[in-house]
């Protein structure tokens, strides 16, 4: 089989080697795994030496490089008129050749190879739509052309549509799915000793839109509340500066740690050490810390956005929070409540290690096999 994968994501090239994001490529090494061969269609920077990047693994993998562009002002809407024609005949060709089309969304290359494929009805075809499915989400224009290229069946067939969580759609195009992190090795009861001081962690970039100066904030206040805590942060970006005199100004440099990036490794140990994983963003697609948390008992606290909900049972595994309530007394009524009945957060906590570890890595590649 002929495999063609397109997607935004930024590659890198080093030697003969391919590098890019790391989750995305250690997920796209166990769709590739299934070819024989291997065609990837993105964005690329030459000969820059990658530095947390992982390299794609297969015998025979070829690269296509494809111009990045973006439609966020006149300027590039356009430099795009000049360029999208051009993607838009690679990806043609590059579908004509291929037996199967894995198309990654939501991104512009993803956008021009929805529409593409609806030139190639009979060719088999998934797609991995890896932000918010919710349609009364506030999203790009792009990002809601996508959604409705990929649902409506006179376009797009002969099409598996994985989408973050269970939304009950009676589309047979769309199929809800995951992402997995961990595999049975990493199974293992963790007991959590539900008193003080809690520990709560977040784990992610340090942009805006991940509510990391609310993650402060709440902290802040279920300390003044009485209840010793501390929080974690871990990651990187441009945020972090900012965050550093923040927590200064606040005088909360015994309350709030900045950990920086760390691997995998040490994010285990934080998860297992952890009583509650924290994420109050504006938008996500699969919130991959809140499922590692859960992998090892921590329990979730986070906004009301994406496939969350239904990732925390609608409040048995976890807190959800209105995204525009943060500092509400309701919200903090809630944790306090939580905090001071140690059996409800153990249970809890035992909810959210029977869900998350269901979503083993085995059983990912397994399903991952399943549409192909």
């Amino acid at each position: 089989m002929r495999l063609a994968v397109f997607t935004h994501v930024i590659h890198k090239k080093y030697k003969d080697d391919y590098y890019a994001y790391s989750p995305y490529v250690r997920e796209i090494n166990l769709w590739i795994k299934n070819a024989d061969k291997v065609d990837i269609l993105a964005p690329l920077i030459e000969d820059h030496t990658p530095e947390k990047e992982l390299k794609y693994i297969h015998r025979d993998l070829n690269f296509h490089s494809l111009p990045a562009f973006n439609l966020l002002s006149f300027s590039t809407v356009f430099k795009s008129i000049f360029i999208i024609p051009v993607i838009f005949l690679k990806v043609i060709l590059a579908m004509r050749q291929a037996d199967h089309f894995h198309i990654r969304c939501p991104g512009n290359i993803g956008l021009i190879a929805c529409i593409a494929q609806v030139f190639f009805p009979q060719k088999p075809k998934s797609v991995k739509y890896a932000g918010n499915w919710d349609h009364k989400a506030n999203q790009p224009w792009t990002y809601n052309l996508q959604k409705w290229i990929l649902k409506n069946r006179i376009l797009s067939n002969n099409i598996k549509v994985l989408v973050y969580g269970n939304w009950g759609s009676p589309n047979r195009n769309i199929q809800p799915f995951y992402t997995a992190s961990f595999s049975e090795k990493d199974k293992a009861e963790t007991l959590k000793d539900y008193s003080f001081p809690f520990e709560f962690i977040y784990v992610g970039n340090l942009v805006r839109g991940k509510g990391v100066f609310q993650c402060i904030d709440l902290v802040e206040e279920i300390k003044n509340m009485g209840f010793p805590c501390h929080l974690k942060i871990f990651g990187d970006g441009m945020l972090k500066d900012e965050l550093e005199e923040y927590i200064l100004k606040k005088d909360l440099c015994e309350t709030v740690s900045l950990m920086g990036r760390k691997d995998i490794n040490d994010l285990k140990v934080a998860y297992k050490a952890a009583h509650f994983v924290i994420l109050l963003s504006k938008s996500e697609g699969w919130p991959k810390a809140l499922a590692e948390g859960m992998w090892y008992g921590a329990i979730p606290i986070s906004t009301r956005v994406s496939c969350v909900p239904w990732m925390l049972g609608n409040g048995k595994r976890g807190l959800l929070i209105d995204g525009e309530n943060i500092s509400l007394d309701v919200t903090l009524n809630k944790i306090k409540y939580l905090l001071r009945h140690p059996e409800t957060m153990r249970e809890m906590s035992r909810n959210s290690i029977n869900w998350a570890q269901r979503f083993t890595l085995k059983k990912f590649e397994r399903d991952i096999k399943k549409f192909l």
